[in-house]
């Protein structure tokens, strides 16, 4: 049996840990963290999920495909917790300032989303008018990240992964694991 140390028990950690698994159970999985499950950046992610990034909304390089496998692993994290990790559907990106509003018109125009002027925003959400519209994204999300990690984590777990919470070890004291991710 290969063993595998994942070092890390966030989004990329737990993701990875799990597709491993889930491609060949024969695996012997081990995520070290020093502090547990979602305690790095993970931790303190603010869970919008969608893939128009950057000041100007473009859309993300295989940001679709991304979309597509992070909502199966939402599913999936959902099964092992027994509640959806996702708290809302549909994000409204607020623009700043004036260039911003023009590229994120563009995006509205390419692709699924939609372009909220203020008056639709004041109509759809009264307590929040940003002065210069938004990118209204149905297929974003919100999701509760600790919720997700901890379902995922349940998940990897169920497919026989281990947790070490402990500093992670220098990468001779891993020698013992055939790789190191």
């Amino acid at each position: 049996m290969k063993r595998i140390a994942v070092i890390g028990c966030g989004f990329a950690g737990l993701a990875t840990a799990w597709h491993l698994l889930n491609k060949n159970p024969n695996l012997e999985i081990t995520l070290f963290d020093k502090k547990g499950i979602g305690s790095g950046a993970s931790g303190i992610a603010t869970g919008l999920l969608h893939p128009f990034m950057g000041r100007k909304a473009n859309l993300s390089w295989r940001g679709l495909e991304g979309i597509s496998s992070t909502i199966e692993l939402l599913r999936i994290s959902e099964e092992a917790l027994g509640k959806s990790p996702i708290l809302s559907k549909g994000l409204l990106r607020p623009c700043y300032y004036d260039e911003q509003k023009d590229y994120f018109q563009q995006t509205a125009d390419s692709s699924q989303c939609s372009w909220f002027s203020t008056e639709k925003i004041k109509d759809q959400l009264p307590d929040f008018a940003p002065s210069l519209g938004g990118l209204w994204i149905p297929e974003g999300f919100t999701i509760s990240c600790s919720s997700y990690l901890q379902g995922l984590w349940k998940a990897c777990e169920a497919l026989g992964a281990t947790l070490n919470i402990k500093e992670t070890p220098n990468l001779t004291a891993l020698k013992e694991y055939c790789h190191v991710v």
